[in-house]
Parts: structure tokens; sequence; C-alpha cells
């Protein structure tokens, strides 16, 4: 949530420079991570970040799979308290919408309409369904393409349903998007409409300035396709010139050849003199509408909103409470071998100190390395409760964002041997082996798969696999 109070210092800074009037949207996914059950802390986490956009003064928001995780009460809840989320496709038993489908906002005079669409894979509770887009999307259209100068879609359907959107409504002018498979995509013209995406889980801030000019179309950003066009200029050229070269070049089938090439060449030639004028007009702003865009990250260095980083604050505290009461001595979380996670060997697991005995070097090494000091990173953050960061910072013996609500619980009972990124976070659960080191051997080898599962592009965006394992690999026997 820390990128929460730097969002909010960018939006202020941004629109105070650039003096222009402003929307704040979000396109939605932005609640929970995809679970199947959300812990007690990830319904914390999301009440928090609907304060916050709140606080932020978002002008819309759209409702997604990773929003109703926990169930569509949560955001019905916060919509009466004015949170402005859309859904023109989630209906009640009686087809009426649950949230609210579209709204009007006015700014410099223009009429701006904003639709919002869940994907069909969104959790909605048995008094609810998520309609097809395309029975609904033409009764908001209809209604809002008569009073409205700049219509906006927030969907997060699937890439494919946005480009059949775009093709069969033309009338739609911006399409932005939180379908997941995607990150950050630069804004292009898709037939009529801009489609744009900026990545989910707030690492980044989209920021699109559009010149809009009504009634005329999007000056698309023709760069790149006139240099597609330069390259197979470039290649007809190196042809040519071997066809001209070789001694058979006045034979009548090199003579077609040569031909044909030459005059593709100049169906090529006329392309780009055809491109370039457009381009030139573009240039002039000849009656399009224009756009520019840039994707700010929200990295630490960047300043942060003190007001909003104070309630950032209150809510890790209510996180760091909520997992202090639940690894309180008595309430142990049982593993699924019946016995408390508390005591050693839960899930096969021995600590790191079982393996010093045999593996002296090792473990000195190992000592020495960040891993070693993974979780006391946390408690001096005061968030080693917090269960978003807690599993990349003990061995649990199972892989980090793929355990149940119920697993990611017992982890705050961890004994203290595993309060650790120890041996058995590389090489798996060493029980067994510390018993009967000559029986059985180590389950594994750290592979590329197990650093990235908590190495990921949003935790650690410079990480690299062959740099880093060098620097963590203990020395050999």
């Amino acid at each position: 949530m820390g990128g929460l109070s730097r969002k909010a210092f960018q939006i202020k800074t941004i629109t105070e420079k650039d003096k222009l009037p402003a929307l704040v949207l979000d396109a939605g996914n932005l609640l929970f991570k995809p679970q199947s059950q959300p812990a007690p802390q990830d319904k914390i986490t999301a009440s928090g970040i609907m304060a916050i956009y709140t606080a932020m003064a978002y002008d819309a928001v759209a409702v997604g799979p990773q929003d109703t995780v926990a169930g569509l009460d949560l955001l019905v809840e916060a919509q009466k308290n004015g949170f402005p989320w859309l859904s023109a496709n989630i209906l009640d038993t009686g087809k009426k919408p649950v949230f609210k489908p579209a709204k009007v906002i006015t700014r410099s005079g223009l009429a701006i309409g904003i639709i919002g669409l869940s994907d069909p894979s969104t959790r909605v509770s048995a008094r609810s369904t998520v309609a097809d887009w395309r029975e609904v999307l033409p009764v908001q259209l209809a209604t809002l393409e008569k009073t409205c100068d700049l219509l906006v879609l927030l969907s997060t359907l699937p890439h494919q349903d946005n480009i059949e959107i775009s093709k069969n409504y033309p009338q739609l002018d911006i399409i932005l998007s939180a379908d997941r498979q995607q990150g950050n995509t630069n804004p292009r013209v898709v037939n009529s409409s801009l489609v744009a995406q900026t990545s989910s889980q707030g690492k980044y801030l989209g920021v699109l300035t559009i010149n809009w000019n009504p009634d005329q179309p999007w000056a698309k950003d023709l760069q790149q396709e006139n240099q597609l066009l330069q390259n197979r200029l470039g290649t007809f050229d190196r042809q040519i010139l071997r066809e001209e070269r070789r001694k058979t070049g006045t034979s009548a089938p090199a003579a077609d050849r040569l031909a044909k090439l030459r005059k593709e060449r100049e169906d090529l030639l006329g392309q780009i003199t055809t491109l370039k004028a457009e381009m030139a007009a573009i240039a002039q702003n000849d009656g399009f509408s224009t756009f520019t865009h840039n994707f700010v990250a929200l990295s630490r260095n960047l300043p942060e909103d003190p007001a909003i980083a104070d309630q950032v604050n209150r809510i890790k505290d209510m996180i760091y409470r909520q997992g202090s009461q639940a690894s309180l001595p008595g309430r142990e979380q049982k593993s699924s071998a019946g016995s408390s996670a508390r005591q050693g060997g839960a899930g096969g697991l021995a600590g790191s100190a079982a393996c010093t005995q045999c593996h002296q070097a090792q473990t000195a090494f190992w000592k020495d390395t960040g891993h070693a000091r993974a979780y006391q990173t946390l408690v001096r953050e005061k968030q080693h409760f917090n269960l978003d960061c807690f599993p990349c910072h003990v061995t649990s013996g199972s892989s980090p964002g793929k355990e149940s609500s119920e697993q990611r619980q017992a982890l705050l009972n961890l004994p203290q041997s595993l309060q650790t990124v120890g041996c058995e976070s590389c090489h798996g659960p060493a029980l067994a082996h510390a018993g009967a080191p000559d029986q059985v051997r180590p389950q594994r080898k750290a592979g590329q798969d197990i650093c990235l599962a908590c190495h990921t592009k949003e935790r650690s965006p410079g990480f690299d696999f062959n740099r880093y394992i060098a620097r963590v690999s203990c020395p050999a026997d």
C-alpha cells in the first residue's frame, strides 16, 4: 500500500503543474490478489484502499474480478459511503444494476460519459449475475451519446473483448482496461477508440493528456508504421541489388523477378509518401484529436502525500494488531499433519540450525546473506504480522503466493527456527534428511522458479537471477 501515498502526491503535483482539468479513473482489479478466500488482513487492506481512493477524489472505478474476492457487500457498503464504483453488467435478480452503471462528469464545459464493465469471471452473490456486456453496453451508449461530448469505457474484460467493442461501437472514444494478463500498455488507436492500460497492484500511475477535438478522429502514432515501411524498403533495395549483380540477370526469369521487385518497391514508396503526408498533417494538428502519455513508476524515492501516508500507516497498524492477536499463544493453527505449527517439524521442516552440524561452511556463508536477516527486516518495519509480506521472509515449505488463506494465516504461528529465509527455502523440507542423512537426500536445488516466487517484477524490478544466484549460492562441500 506504500505506493498510494506516492500516487496521491503525483496526482496532486501533475494537476497543479499543468493547470488542466483532470479525471482520476481506475479500470478496476485494485483490492485483492487472485485467491480463493481472503484472510482478515486482506479485508482490512481492501477497506483501507477504498477509503484512500475516496480521499484522493477518484471520479470512477470499475468493478473487476480482483475486487469482489470477499463478496459484493464490502463494495456495496463502500458505494453507499461515496466510493465511485461502476458496473453496468453486475445485475440483481430483478435485472437492475447492483452498482451505478455509468456517470456523467463535466470538465471545461465537456460532458464526459463514463461506463464500467465487469469481466464474466467476477465473483458475485447468489442474488446477482454478471450479464453479457453485449446486452448492456448498447443501452448505456444509446443514453449517453445523446448528451456527452466524450465517452470513456472502464473495462475489466479480456483484451479480445475490448477490441471487439472498439470495432462495433465507434462512438466510444477511450477504453481504459484492467486485463490481468496485460501490463502497462501504451495508448494506441484501435479502430476509432484510444485503448490503454496501466499495470495492476498500484506500481504505476498512468498519465494520459488529451487535446480533444469533438467529431475529429484520433491522430495515430504513425512513427512505428513508418519505421516498418522503411525496413521493408531497405529489404527491397538489397534484393534488387542482388538481382542486378547476378550474371544471369539478363535471363527471362531473372528479368521478371527484377521487374516484379521494382514494381513492389514503387508501390511501397507510394505508401510511404501517403504516410508522410498524414504524419505532416498530424504534426500541424490539422483537426485531429491528439494525446501524449507516460507511466510514472511509484518507486520508493518519490515524495509522499503526508495525509495519505498517515492513512496508510493507520491501516498497517490495524493489520499489525490483527496479526498479533492471531498469533497469540493458544491460537496456534494446526498443520495438515495435526501438530501445532508452533512445534518443530511442521510440514517436514527442520529449521536451518539442523543443517549446521554437517554443513558448517554452508551455514556460515548463509548467515552473511540477506536471506538470514529477511524476517528481521519485517520486524524493524513492524510488518512481521503482515501476510502480504510475511510469506517471502520465512521458511514455510510452500511457494509464496500460492497458499490458501488458511495456510497464510497459519504462517503467523511458525516456530522461531523458521522465521527466516533458510536452507529449506531453496532445498526443500529437510527433517527426514537430518534424521537419516545417508538414506534421504535433499529434495531440490534452488532454481529460477523458486527465486521468482518472491522476486517478482513488482517486488524486485531489477532482479537478475544469474547475478543474484552467485551471491547467495552456498560453497560446495
